[in-house]
């Protein structure tokens, strides 16, 4: 079976093969057309195979000879640099003997110098290898070596010479024979002994200037200290710009900084000798102690111990020691950028130098330095140290004098109602100006310390006494609340504020204990408006002096400011939640509530006739006209009183609460058609009415109401359900399903089975 399945599978094969038989010969055909062109080809590839091949063959002749004549080319250029050495070295021999015998130093130095720039141990190879060759036409090892042998022993000579004449020079005062003499060093490879030799030089000159200097236009002992350690900053800044140029031309770029390592020791000791004086004479060890005890203490009134701290002086003390530091950070700025510049003009130039030509100086032996080490000296020099005490010992002193200045003013707070009633303006007390009057001297003060870690302090001990010692006053102040008539109390009320003694006072005092509350509520919004501009300013300020902040410390000086928002919310808040309450209660309470309890006990399934009867009076019932006119007499007052924001925050307030208590009296009424469209539109005139003496939009207080109002003003089951499942009416869903079914059960107009319909 097997077999005959292959055969039957062969012949189907055949089958289609003999079926295509026509296209079969027409492809081989084709084919044959085609077999000499393909021979061609093979004839073109194989010619073009050679063709490459000889190319890549002369190429790489080619890339042969040229590598050999680069050889060649290399050790042309070597010996002609090792005949130029030699020449150089019998021209070296010869002169440098002269030199010194001439006492031309320069000279000396300068073939010092080139002898020291040639490879001498090339020299002694190719000198031993033509001696073996018997080449001794242009080397003769003998007197090559008698050559280095001189060479050496006048390299020794000529340093001994520099350093003693050097040491003559600075011992004789002779500025102009120093710096020739310095300028040898480096051609003698001896560029840290000249730098040593140099910063020593210097030192001595500072110390001197600064035991000869004597204050004058002094007109106090405070400036007498400032004047000497400028003069002593002034010095060294001076003494590197004079001779940094030396520096740079004979020893080049990235040598300054072991300068300033010496110069900055002497800076050390002779800045620590002054400021040590300066805390001495200022008494600063029992100060700082007394101080620490007053802040310590709970009670400001209890300062028994602070008795003898004068905040004046305090003041003073502060003044001086904000110079000192400021002179001092501008100094430590000023040698940070100079040694930078100077580490990068270094690297510059090792990166345009590609190989050591004649004429280059001999490889400096100074260690190579990066940024990293300038950070690390100004860290950690004397000077930063004695800055950093003084930075803590400022911190403490304008910490106490912000507290007992901020007490002070509120021990003298006043308000001035002539002025106020004059000028038209808010109540305001007199210790809210002062108050940011002596923060914004003290953080002015700071920011001219040039320290971030003294600005950061300083706006947590700011945020500090605003959050305390300032917002507890005034949230005293407001608890006590605003007192109102006795006549405008209900019978109750009344009652209770007789048995708290509250009306046993005057009216005097009644009226004084108003403004009190008034210019307290003033004080803190006003406080708002204060803050955030002292926060602008601080960070402008900021940013406008360079190098007081880092990138480092962007963060942590944003998250400073934004302790100032947080104050601001605690003020806002104490505002709008017991301000405004204690002030409706007081004043608005009694009106709107008769406004409510009218609107409960009036009818308010009216007919046609009694809509049109409202006419005249504007729409509204005489209870709503009643109240509106009693209102309008009382918010009057409170609108020149006020600030802006707290003025638009007691009617969003009294709206809230007027809302909120109409919305509690629809469950105690009953409503036609006619009573709904005339409850609209006595909601909307009172809208309207505060709508108009306000600044801010109240409409979204009385949002709820107006639901309702709609509501109870349409006529059947089909328009409610639009009208509620309507896109884009988000009160709806405001309110309690249950509240709006009792509500629509008040509703006259529906039957219990349409209410039934109503899709919630």
């Amino acid at each position: 079976m097997d077999e005959l399945g292959h055969i039957m599978n062969e012949n189907d094969l055949h089958n289609s093969l003999l079926c295509n038989e026509t296209e079969l010969k027409q492809l081989v055909d084709s084919l044959m057309k085609h077999m000499s062109n393909i021979s061609l080809i093979e004839n073109d590839a194989e010619r073009l195979s050679n063709l490459m091949g000889f190319t890549s063959k002369l190429a790489d002749s080619v890339s042969h000879k040229i590598r050999s004549f680069d050889l060649v080319k290399n050790r042309v250029g070597e010996c002609l640099k090792q005949v130029e050495d030699i020449i150089d070295l019998r021209s070296c021999t010869d002169g440098i003997q002269k030199s010194l015998m001439n006492e031309d130093y320069e000279e000396a130095a300068r073939h010092i110098y080139r002898f020291l720039s040639m490879d001498e141990s090339m020299l002694r190879k190719s000198a031993s290898e033509d001696f073996n060759g018997n080449a001794t036409d242009l080397l003769d090892t003998c007197s090559l070596e008698q050559s280095f042998g001189k060479l050496h022993e006048a390299e020794q000579k000529l340093k001994l010479i520099v350093m003693n004449r050097f040491d003559e020079a600075v011992k004789d005062k002779d500025i102009a024979s120093v710096e020739r003499f310095f300028k040898i060093f480096p051609l003698i490879n001896q560029r840290m002994e000249g730098l040593t030799k140099l910063s020593q030089y210097l030192c001595g000159q500072i110390n001197e200037k600064m035991s000869q200097h004597k204050s004058t236009n002094v007109t106090s002992r405070s400036a007498a200290y400032l004047e000497k350690l400028s003069h002593l900053f002034e010095t060294i800044a001076q003494t590197i710009d004079i001779h940094y140029p030396l520096i740079e031309t004979y020893y080049g770029p990235g040598n300054l900084y072991h300068l300033v390592v010496a110069l900055q020791t002497e800076c050390d000791r002779q800045s620590t000798l002054i400021i040590n004086e300066f805390k001495l004479d200022k008494n600063f060890v029992t100060l700082t102690v007394n101080i620490t005890k007053y802040l310590k203490m709970n009670n400001p009134t209890q300062q028994q111990s602070t008795q003898q701290i004068d905040s004046k002086e305090i003041d003073k003390h502060l003044t001086d020691m904000m110079y000192l530091m400021n002179r001092s950070q501008t100094y430590l700025n000023f040698i940070s950028t100079r040694l930078l510049t100077d580490i990068d003009d270094a690297t510059q130039n090792q990166h345009m130098d590609g190989s050591k030509e004649k004429g280059q100086r001999p490889k400096s032996s100074l260690i190579q330095l990066d940024p990293l080490k300038v950070d690390q000296l100004i860290r950690e020099c004397q000077l930063t140290q004695m800055i950093h005490d003084l930075n803590s010992t400022y911190v403490l002193f304008e910490r106490y004098f912000l507290k007992e200045s901020i007490f002070k003013a509120i021990q003298l707070d006043m308000v001035d109602l002539e002025t106020n009633k004059a000028a038209e303006s808010v109540l305001t007390s007199s210790m809210l100006d002062d108050i940011f009057f002596i923060i914004k001297k003290c953080m002015k003060r700071s920011i001219s310390c040039g320290s971030i870690n003294v600005i950061l302090a300083m706006i947590n001990n700011c945020v500090a006494v605003l959050d305390t010692d300032f917002f507890d006053v005034m949230q005293e102040r407001v608890k006590i609340g605003y007192p109102n008539n006795l006549s405008t109390l209900d019978l109750s009320n009344a009652y209770t504020a007789l048995q708290a003694g509250r009306y046993l006072q005057s009216s005097t005092e009644m009226e004084r204990m108003r403004i009190s509350f008034i210019s307290s509520l003033n004080n803190l919004d006003t406080a708002c408006d204060y803050i955030n501009l002292l926060s602008s300013t601080i960070r402008e300020d900021v940013s406008k002096s360079s190098g007081i902040i880092q990138k480092n410390q962007v963060d942590l000086f944003d998250s400073c400011l934004s302790d100032f928002s947080s104050i601001c919310a605690k003020f806002r808040k104490l505002i709008s939640g017991l301000g405004m309450q204690h002030l409706f209660g007081s004043v608005f309470k009694s009106t709107v509530k008769a406004m409510v309890d009218s609107f409960t006990s009036a009818n308010n399934q009216l007919s046609d006739e009694d809509v049109i009867s409202y006419e005249s009076t504007d729409g509204v019932r005489p209870f709503v006209q009643s109240f509106l006119v009693n209102f309008n007499s009382q918010i009057q007052s409170f609108k020149k009183q006020l600030t802006m924001n707290n003025f638009d925050l007691l009617l969003s307030t009294v709206s809230s609460e007027i809302s909120n208590r109409l919305y509690k009296a629809l469950f105690k009424c009953t409503f036609n058609k006619f009573g709904g469209f005339q409850f609209d539109r006595e909601v909307r005139s009172i809208i309207n009415y505060i709508t108009s003496i306000s600044s801010i939009s109240v409409r979204e207080n009385f949002s709820k109401l107006k639901f309702i109002c709609v509501v109870f003003t349409l006529e059947n089951v089909d328009e409610i359900n639009e009208y509620i499942n309507s896109e884009g009416n988000n009160t709806a869903l405001r309110i309690n399903p249950n509240e709006l079914h009792q509500l629509l059960r008040l509703y006259t107009e529906l039957a219990p089975a349409d209410i039934r319909k109503i899709k919630l």
